[in-house]
């Protein structure tokens, strides 16, 4: 999490990324919005849930300012986290790998690791980082909510 680019061997840098970094600018999607694509898209449960994973893998205060600052990113950790927390409370998806019944786009493995991703952004995240948090506070309350039963996807 310390390296800011990700630089291929050879001297390029990874599949589509254009500049290599992982959450960063430039003309061309970064690390970040191919792997919440990959989560939000892929036609493949197997593929969506390696993205969460991967996204939990990159989050860490280095990085938290560029996951706060991507709205999609947010609500694929959002949706898997509250998905995980409202299938648990009915009565389902208890085990690893188990199908979420709510959305059935991640097993709950992934919902699990979306909402520790959202726990590391909530330490991450420092008091002069007004706009990340005001984006991540409201996911952290729907989450928690969910967690104690009080909503339902």
């Amino acid at each position: 999490c310390r390296q800011p680019l990700l630089q291929h061997p050879h001297g390029h840098s990874g599949r589509g990324s254009g500049t290599g970094s992982i959450g960063g600018g430039g003309g061309s999607q970064s690390l970040l919005d191919e792997l919440t694509d990959a989560a939000r898209h892929d036609p493949d449960a197997q593929v969506r849930d390696k993205a969460v994973a991967t996204l939990h893998n990159l989050a860490c205060a280095d990085t938290a300012g560029g996951f706060a600052r991507r709205p999609a990113l947010l609500e694929v950790l959002s949706d898997a986290a509250m998905a995980y927390h409202n299938a648990y409370n009915n009565g389902g998806g208890t085990g690893a790998g188990t199908r979420m019944p709510t959305t059935g786009r991640y097993t709950a493995d992934a919902g699990n690791l979306a909402n520790r991703t959202l726990r590391v952004l909530e330490r991450s995240i420092t008091e002069d980082m007004v706009e990340e948090y005001r984006a991540v506070r409201p996911l952290l309350d729907g989450v928690a909510n969910a967690a104690a039963g009080r909503v339902s996807v």
